[in-house]
């Protein structure tokens, strides 16, 4: 198995180990390194914790959505392709973390 396929498959599982362990060991205070850190998000240690608990589980679906993606278009598809697609999938995916955890904080209350 060549180097490209290796890093292929490596960036789903680790995704769902990052999101994992950000829910078994979430962020318990506002800091700059580790947790869903936006202006909204680090307003209030309520918005703080409801955007991680949120944000964790969005990344778990979307961790697990590109791991699917990742055996299909490597079953499917020519190398090269079979790691583009799922690097853009997961791309998306987090900029539709951001936007849906935005929006939960938002329709929360969390202005």
């Amino acid at each position: 198995m060549n180097k490209l396929l290796i890093i292929h498959f490596l960036i789903g599982p680790v995704l769902l180990v990052i999101a994992w362990l950000t829910k078994i060991f979430p962020p318990k205070n506002i800091n700059a390194f580790y947790g869903y850190r936006t202006s909204r998000s680090m307003r209030s240690e309520e918005a703080w914790k409801e955007a991680n608990k949120y944000s964790t589980e969005v990344m778990i679906r979307l961790a697990l959505s590109t791991i699917l993606v990742q055996v299909i278009t490597y079953l499917l598809i020519e190398d090269e392709l079979a790691v583009l697609l799922p690097a853009g999938f997961l791309v998306l995916g987090l900029i539709v973390l951001v936007f849906l955890t935005e929006r939960h904080l938002k329709m929360n209350g969390f202005k």
